[in-house]
């Protein structure tokens, strides 16, 4: 079985990655050149066409913010429209409650936890702390192992 797992995006500040290539040089390619995900970027799966799917490449612009892309930051939707644009591009009818409920969704603002819990109330979503640091305004995702184990908590190993 597939599961579709998805953080609240790849880069939290890419509000506008489709067009405008200094935030594309400022966040997408230091995420490349920091392997700031690792388990992303070094799968087998990654931008391998030989296997029976594969991640796009993150850095690649034509795998950002289209009907069907595997990454998506677009102010303009609502999180579970953008899970819907995901999971069409996994295979995953979004219109289907089955299909829903093989997706677990971490995000650290409350508002698109419940507006995702409200549109699609199969998805498993974890509220997670808004920074790593505990700074307020500091930024970035503060997801923590636990946070991991919970969203994977209801599924069977």
């Amino acid at each position: 079985m597939r599961w579709l797992v998805l953080l609240p995006s790849a880069a939290a500040t890419l509000e506008t990655l489709s067009t405008n290539n200094c935030i594309k040089d400022d966040k997408v390619s230091v995420m490349i050149t920091q392997e700031q995900f690792p388990a992303l970027t070094g799968a087998a799966r990654y931008d391998n066409p030989k296997t029976d799917f594969s991640y796009p490449k993150l850095d690649e612009r034509s795998n950002w913010n289209c009907d069907d892309c595997a990454y998506h930051m677009n102010g303009a939707f609502s999180k579970p429209q953008l899970i819907s644009k995901i999971m069409s591009h996994y295979g995953l009818d979004p219109k289907q409650p089955h299909d829903r409920a093989k997706v677990i969704f971490w995000d650290d603002l409350p508002d698109n936890i419940s507006k995702t819990n409200a549109d699609m109330p199969e998805v498993h979503t974890v509220h997670v702390h808004e920074n790593i640091d505990g700074e307020p305004n500091s930024g970035g995702l503060g997801i923590q192992e636990s946070d991991v184990t919970a969203g994977w908590a209801p599924f069977p190993k």
